[in-house]
């Protein structure tokens, strides 16, 4: 029995992987870069710092 009228449904789409589960070693990265380029950021102020300070008064 042939129904003309009938439309197969449509498959649901797989579902998106979040991009952490797809690169899991991407935000420990970026956090180490991050944090590696603030200290170095820190380090050059400080020697800036230290140049410009006054010598201790004995």
């Amino acid at each position: 029995m042939d129904n003309p009228d009938y439309v197969a449904p449509v498959p649901p789409p797989p579902p998106v992987v979040p991009f952490t589960e797809r690169l899991p070693w991407l935000i420990p990265l970026i956090v180490g870069l991050a944090a590696s380029a603030i200290g170095f950021l820190l380090l050059s102020i400080l020697r800036k710092a230290k140049a410009l300070a006054p010598p201790p008064v004995e």
